[in-house]
């Protein structure tokens, strides 16, 4: 599952402290075929009136989560396991065309030119306007902060527990259970102890590995929000074993919420 948040209400910062900022958006509207009027915001630059790059701030924060004897033994830390060779797997994400501008990408006959994978396909939706607009990107600026250490969560046997991958076929794949609104109430918190860093004009991306969130069930595998006018998302990495592979493997789960995230930023466009 990809969760779809439903609390909005805006971060609550001591007085005289609410960072500034805001997210580069804009905004649209066309008529659906029953005849609603439908208006949304994206992140990034209107690409009807815009030749040029947009860089939004990113950070990327690592989660660790750790399990105790009762429930699993065992931490589960994307700075530390190494996948797909030698890179761990914040180096990966990195290292992935969600970060590297050198993806290439062609919808059709048609070439939309190359850079990151989340705005080179969004140059694909827009390509009325891009065609003549060559310029147009939204770029995701990875930014690396000493301030801002990873996030570990110690798991009580109450939260959660290590079990086996149920995607996979192959017994030693085993991932971390954990709430989904425990993980969100864990994320504003470290949101509002980091205001002075991370700001309404950033995006802040929480990184986990082989963890699922739950919420009446398995699995979720990230998931965006926004808390006033501070948007951010959460993802995980699954490591699996499995040659059909897992949900949530690799970037699978991470490109889905950052294309979410610049497509609907702050979790409110509809559409009837």
């Amino acid at each position: 599952m990809f969760v779809v948040p439903k609390d909005h209400a805006p971060l609550t910062y001591a007085k005289g402290h609410a960072p500034a900022g805001t997210l580069p958006q804009w905004s649209g509207s066309f008529t659906d075929l029953h005849g609603h009027n439908i208006t949304y915001r994206m992140a990034g630059s209107d690409p009807a009136t815009s030749n040029t790059d947009t860089h939004i701030k990113t950070f990327v924060i690592p989660v660790i989560f750790k399990y105790g004897a009762d429930n699993g033994n065992m931490t589960f830390d994307p700075t530390k396991t190494k996948v797909n060779g030698n890179k761990t797997v914040v180096k990966n994400l990195l290292a992935s065309p969600l970060f590297s501008d050198q993806t290439k990408f062609k919808s059709g006959k048609i070439n939309c030119g190359t850079g990151q994978y989340i705005d080179v396909y969004q140059r694909c939706n827009f390509w009325s306007h891009v065609s003549t607009n060559k310029k147009y990107h939204t770029i995701l600026d990875y930014t690396k902060d000493k301030t801002l250490e990873p996030l570990v969560i110690t798991v009580t046997s109450a939260q959660g527990s290590v079990i086996d991958n149920g995607f996979s076929d192959n017994p030693k794949d085993v991932v971390g259970t954990y709430p989904y609104s425990t993980m969100d109430t864990q994320i504003i918190g470290y949101l509002t102890a980091h205001a002075t860093t991370i700001t309404p004009d950033t995006f802040p991306f929480f990184l986990s590995q082989d963890i699922y969130l739950t919420s009446g069930g398995c699995c979720i595998g990230g998931y965006h929000n926004a808390r006033g006018a501070q948007t951010y998302g959460y993802t995980t990495y699954v490591d699996a074993d499995d040659a059909n592979g897992v949900f949530s493997e690799d970037i699978g789960a991470a490109s889905h919420e950052i294309g979410e995230w610049m497509d609907d930023p702050f979790v409110n466009n509809h559409v009837f």
